[in-house]
């Protein structure tokens, strides 16, 4: 029988999987979008969810992740704080898992070692894959680590910055591929106070119009030092049945 743990211990120690995920991006003392600190936060515009064509990409691309009836993903967050304190230390993470949209909502997230499953309205985590926690009732704290977040924040906000460089394939889905112009180079620029140099690319499926891949990369220098900020997507096993995310064997606590 499964017993819920709603001692207040277990509940900060779920939650704080999310928040370490926004603290090892960058230190936790980046001016970059989306990993916190005190720099501007990008605005995540709408759009029809279509690809962008001929022209600039279209924004709200994510949202066509929650037509799919499942896939996987692993995504890698990287750097370290700009600005006049810039640091050669960096740190990173990678978020791994299992997304199941139909018949009904299923999580597999994979945090550094740290396994969480969610289903429906319950949680479950483990730090060794074997022995398995009942956790709270929400999965919000967990939706900051899907793509369909993660997204939104690094590629999204910046989608007109993004043109068509040709037709491509990844992850064995056919895609259109986008390059980040100049443009960004200096946005990223701006945001981070210092000048540096921004690459990205974009794979966007032409069947579904959902994000396949997508890597961006910037680099920075101050005083000498180096800043860095890297962030990788890749969208695998689209509605493969072999997606399955099955309810964990959790033991009882002892009364």
């Amino acid at each position: 029988m499964i017993r819920t743990i709603r001692r207040p211990r277990r509940g900060l120690l779920i939650t704080s999987v999310a928040l370490a995920l926004v603290a090892a991006a960058c230190g936790g003392s980046s001016t970059l979008p989306g990993v916190g600190g005190t720099g501007a936060q990008p605005t995540v515009g709408g759009g029809n969810g279509g690809v962008g064509g001929t022209g600039s990409l279209t924004s709200g691309l994510s949202a066509n992740l929650d037509k799919l009836d499942s896939y996987q993903f692993t995504e890698t967050i990287a750097g370290s704080s700009f600005g006049a304190q810039a640091t050669s230390d960096s740190s990173g993470t990678t978020i791994s898992g299992t997304v199941i949209n139909k018949p009904d909502k299923r999580l597999a997230i994979n945090y550094g070692g740290t396994q969480i499953v969610v289903i429906g309205d319950q949680q479950f985590m483990s730090s060794d894959g074997t022995t398995w926690v009942a956790g709270g009732s929400s999965s919000s704290a967990f939706t900051a680590m899907l793509p369909t977040q993660l997204y939104g924040t690094w590629f999204d906000a910046f989608a007109s910055g993004y043109k068509p460089a040709g037709d491509d394939t990844q992850n064995d889905v056919a895609c259109i591929h986008y390059k980040g112009d100049t443009s960004l180079s200096g946005m990223y620029s701006t945001i981070a106070g210092v000048q540096g140099t921004f690459t990205s690319d974009l794979w966007v499926a032409k069947d579904g119009g959902y994000p396949v891949k997508g890597v961006l990369a910037y680099s920075a220098t101050s005083g000498g030092k180096g800043g860095t900020f890297g962030y990788s997507l890749d969208v695998t096993h689209v509605n493969d049945a072999a997606n399955v995310v099955a309810q964990p064997s959790v033991e009882p606590m002892p009364s």
